[in-house]
């Protein structure tokens, strides 16, 4: 998709989601740097370029805000959304430990009723 482009999803024109161009910005390594999103609490959402070698021993420290300054109250929605998100992803976490542990026991559960079937019918 060209940048500038319609992102197509079947909503109307006035709520499709238009890609905005960007300038292409480079860290002192030489890279281009990526266009990342902050989720701190000062910064929830708001997006940067860092320097592509973040992690590494190599990273230049590059780093430059793409989005302006967020409203008091865009802050306070945001840090709500967050803590609402981390919130589920750790309800999602223990659902699918709780889903685990009963697949497990399920699989044994199958394991005895099979073992006992195949006991009781050599007895009869």
């Amino acid at each position: 998709m060209s940048e500038g482009s319609h992102v197509s999803s079947g909503m109307p024109s006035s709520l499709k989601i238009r890609q905005q161009p960007y300038e292409i910005k480079f860290c002192s390594c030489g890279l281009r740097a990526p266009l990342i999103s902050s989720w701190t609490d000062s910064n929830p959402g708001r997006r940067f370029f860092g320097c592509a070698n973040y992690g590494t021993s190599k990273h230049c420290g590059y780093f430059c805000w793409f989005d302006p300054r967020v409203c008091p109250r865009g802050m306070e929605v945001g840090l709500y959304w967050t803590k609402r998100n981390k919130e589920l992803q750790k309800e999602n976490d223990a659902l699918k430990r709780t889903v685990r542990r009963l697949k497990c026991i399920v699989g044994a559960s199958l394991v005895a009723v099979t073992v006992m079937g195949a006991f009781f019918i050599r007895i009869f």
